[in-house]
C-alpha cells in the first residue's frame, strides 16, 4: 500500500523501488537505484525530433481511447497510430545517420525501429490477431528482410547485371542464391538461373541442365504458396518434396554440390539449414527460413520450440544479450517480459520505448497488468515525464503525458510544475497556461504568489500588483495597493509618475471584490482626464471619488483635493456649487479630525491656505451662476 501521505516526488521513488523489487532477477529497472542514473540523451537532434513527432501520435491515441469502448483502440487504429510511431523512429534514426556525432544514437533508433516492428506483427496489428493466432511467416519474412539484409537488393542488382556465364564464374553467385532463398526471396533466386535465348535447355552442357531442374523447383515452390489453406499446401507440399529429393539424384545436379544443397534446403533439411546459416546474418533470419521450408503456416503463439532451435544453431560472439532476450520475449509472446527487457536494453533513452510500448499495448487491450493498484502502463509514463521534467525545455511536454495517468498524474504535475525554475516572466506564465489547460488552478495562484512575492522583494510593486490581481488574492493586492499609493505620495509631486499606478488598471474584473484597486483605476483615469484637458471628466470622477466613504484612503484625501486646484482655478467653471461643497466638507473632516496632522502630512499651511480661497472663490462663481 502506498504511504498514507507522501510528496509525489517520493513517490516517484517508491514507485521505482516497487517495480525493482519485482523484477530484481530480470534488471527490469535500468535506473539503478543505487547509484547515478545514466544519461539520457535528450539534447540530440534526432532524439528531439523523435519525442516532438512521437509527442503528436501519444496524444491522438489518448484521445481516440476516451472514445472507444472498454478503452480499446480498433485494430484499424492500432495499425494506424503504431505505424506514426515507426515512421517517427525512422525519422529520427535518418536525421541520426546524417549527424556524424550520432552513432551510438543512430545504432540504439535502428534497434527501436527493429523491436517496434517486430511487435507490431506480434502484438498490434499484422496479419496475426493480439491473441498470436494468425499465421506470422509472411510478416516475419518481411521483418526479416527489412531488418537484417538490407543490402541484398544491392548485391543482386550487380550480380543479375551480368550473363549467366559470368554470374556463373562470380565468387558470390551461390552466396547471394542462398541469401535469396534464406530471406524468402524466391523470385530472385528464379532470376538468377535465368539463362539468355542463346542458352535455352538442350543447347548448353549437361551440368546446365541441373540449373534448370533447380530452377524449376524454386518455380513450383512460388506457385504451392498461392494456396492459402494449409489442407491444399500440405497435401502438394509432401509431393513437392519428394520431387526435391528425386532432383538432388540427377548426375547433372550432382555435378555441382551448391544445387544439391539447394535441393536439400527446399527439402527441409534441418541439417543443410544448419550448414547454410554462415549465409544467415542472425538467428532471427535463420528462424524465418526454418519457418519456410519446414512449417510455413505456423502461429504466432507457438513459436517458443523454433526459436529456441534457431538460436541455439546460429551462434554469433554477441549472442546472449539484451537485444536477444528483448526479441525473444516478442517471438515468445510474453508482453510484460517485453517491457522488462526494453527498459534495460534502451538505457539512455529516458523510458521512451518501454512506456511508449506499454501505452500501445495497453491501448490494444494486451498489456493491463497492475502493481499496487497501479496500471504499469502509468508507472513508466510517470518515469519518462519525470526525465523531461529534468530538462528545462521539456517539462511542458511532460505535462501531457502525466494528464494521462490518471491514478497519480495530477500529484506528480502539481508538485514538479511547483519546481520549474521561473527565471522570467514569460516562462511563468507558461507554466501557468499549463496548469489552467489541465484544472490545476490552486497550482497557478500558487506560482501567481511566488511571482508576486519575487516582484516584491525586487521592489517592483506595479508587477508585483499585477501577479496578486491573477491569482485572485485579493488581501495581498489591497495592502500591496496601499503600498503604492503611500509610496506615490511619498514622492514629491512633481517627481510623481502615473505610470507606476497603471498596473491596475489591466484588471477591471478584480474591481469588484476590491475598493483600493477600483480608486486606484479611478485615480489613474483622473490624472489621464487631466493631461488631455478634459475638465470636466476630469471634475466628474474626482467628486465621484471624494463622495465615497470608503473608495479613497482618508491619508490620501489632501492629495486629491490639492489635485483639484487646477480645475477650480480654471477660468472656466468646471465643478459646480454642489461639487464644491462636497469638497469643502471633506477638506473640513481632515482640518477637524483627531489625526489632522497625519493626514495632511505632506501639504503645507500655505497649500491648505490656497485651497481654502480656491474652493470659497469657485463656490461663489458657481452660485452666481446657478
Amino acid at each position: 500500500d502506498l504511504p498514507p501521505s507522501y510528496d509525489p516526488l517520493t513517490l516517484y521513488d517508491f514507485t521505482q523501488h516497487s517495480i525493482a523489487t519485482r523484477a530484481a532477477s530480470t534488471g527490469f529497472c535500468k535506473v539503478d537505484l543505487q547509484g547515478d542514473e545514466p544519461d539520457v540523451c535528450w539534447e540530440i537532434p534526432a532524439f528531439r525530433q523523435l519525442l516532438h513527432e512521437a509527442y503528436g501520435t501519444f496524444q491522438w491515441i489518448q484521445d481516440r481511447l476516451a472514445t472507444c469502448e472498454n478503452s480499446v483502440l480498433p485494430h484499424a487504429d492500432a495499425q494506424q497510430y503504431s505505424a506514426r510511431y515507426r515512421q517517427a523512429i525512422v525519422g529520427s534514426l535518418e536525421a541520426a545517420l546524417d549527424d556524424e556525432h550520432s552513432e551510438e544514437a543512430s545504432d540504439m533508433f535502428g534497434i527501436m525501429n527493429m523491436t517496434w516492428h517486430l511487435s507490431e506483427i506480434f502484438f498490434i496489428c499484422g496479419r496475426n490477431t493480439a491473441r498470436y493466432e494468425g499465421d506470422i511467416l509472411g510478416d516475419l519474412l518481411t521483418w526479416v528482410q527489412e531488418h537484417w539484409a538490407p543490402d541484398f537488393r544491392t548485391h543482386f542488382n550487380d550480380l543479375i547485371t551480368l550473363d549467366l556465364t559470368e554470374r556463373l564464374n562470380s565468387p558470390d553467385f551461390f552466396r547471394i542464391v542462398f541469401q535469396s532463398l534464406l530471406l524468402g526471396h524466391l523470385e530472385s533466386a528464379v532470376m538468377l538461373f535465368e539463362p539468355p535465348v542463346r542458352m535455352m535447355p538442350g543447347q548448353g552442357s549437361h551440368s546446365f541442365n541441373g540449373f534448370i531442374l533447380v530452377q524449376n523447383l524454386i518455380r513450383s515452390r512460388i506457385e504451392l504458396d498461392k494456396y492459402t489453406l494449409p489442407t491444399q499446401f500440405y497435401g502438394l507440399w509432401e509431393g513437392w518434396k519428394r520431387d526435391c529429393a528425386l532432383v538432388a539424384e540427377e548426375s547433372s545436379v550432382q555435378m555441382v554440390p551448391e544445387l544439391v544443397q539447394i535441393c536439400r534446403l527446399l527439402a527441409g533439411d534441418l541439417q543443410e539449414l544448419v550448414r547454410l546459416g554462415e549465409y544467415c546474418a542472425s538467428w532471427c533470419d535463420l528462424l524465418a527460413a526454418k519457418l519456410l521450408y519446414t512449417n510455413p503456416f505456423a502461429k504466432a503463439h507457438s513459436l517458443r520450440d523454433e526459436v529456441e532451435w534457431a538460436y541455439s544453431a546460429k551462434q554469433t560472439e554477441w549472442q546472449g544479450g539484451k537485444f536477444d532476450n528483448m526479441l525473444k520475449a516478442v517471438f515468445g509472446g510474453d508482453a510484460m517480459l517485453l517491457i522488462q527487457t526494453s527498459s534495460e536494453c534502451f538505457s539512455g533513452d529516458g523510458w521512451w520505448f518501454a512506456s511508449h510500448m506499454a501505452d500501445m499495448l495497453y491501448a490494444v487491450g494486451i498489456l493491463r497488468m497492475e502493481i499496487d493498484g497501479i496500471q504499469l502502463r502509468e508507472k513508466l509514463l510517470l518515469s519518462f515525464a519525470s526525465e523531461l521534467f529534468a530538462n528545462p525545455s521539456l517539462w511542458s511536454v511532460a505535462a501531457t503525458y502525466l494528464n494521462s495517468c490518471p491514478v497519480h498524474g495530477k500529484e506528480f504535475l502539481t508538485a514538479l510544475l511547483e519546481r520549474v525554475p521561473l527565471e522570467s516572466e514569460k516562462k511563468a506564465m507558461k507554466v501557468i497556461q499549463t496548469c489552467k489547460n489541465f484544472g490545476l488552478d490552486e497550482t497557478a495562484r500558487s506560482v501567481c504568489r511566488s511571482m508576486g512575492q519575487e516582484a516584491k522583494r525586487k521592489g517592483k510593486m506595479g508587477s508585483a500588483l499585477v501577479w496578486y490581481l491573477r491569482c485572485k488574492e485579493h488581501t495581498l493586492a489591497t495592502e500591496l495597493a496601499n503600498q503604492l499609493l503611500l509610496q506615490y505620495k511619498q514622492t514629491p509631486r512633481d517627481a510623481r509618475n502615473i505610470h507606476s499606478l497603471r498596473a491596475a488598471s489591466t484588471f477591471r474584473t478584480s474591481l469588484l471584490h476590491n475598493s483600493r484597486l477600483m480608486f486606484l483605476v479611478q485615480y489613474v483615469e483622473f490624472r489621464v482626464r487631466l493631461e488631455e484637458k478634459r475638465l470636466l471628466e476630469a471634475a466628474e470622477i474626482l467628486v465621484g471619488v471624494m463622495s465615497s466613504d470608503s473608495m479613497a484612503p482618508k491619508w490620501f484625501w489632501i492629495d486629491l483635493l490639492l489635485e483639484s486646484l487646477s480645475l477650480l482655478e480654471n477660468k472656466n467653471i468646471v465643478i459646480d456649487a454642489e461639487q464644491t461643497s462636497t469638497l469643502l466638507l471633506r477638506l473640513s473632516e481632515l482640518d477637524s479630525s483627531p489625526w489632522r496632522e497625519s493626514y495632511l502630512s505632506g501639504a503645507s499651511e500655505k497649500d491648505i491656505q490656497k485651497l481654502r480661497l480656491a474652493l470659497a472663490r469657485n463656490l461663489s462663481r458657481a452660485m452666481m451662476i446657478s
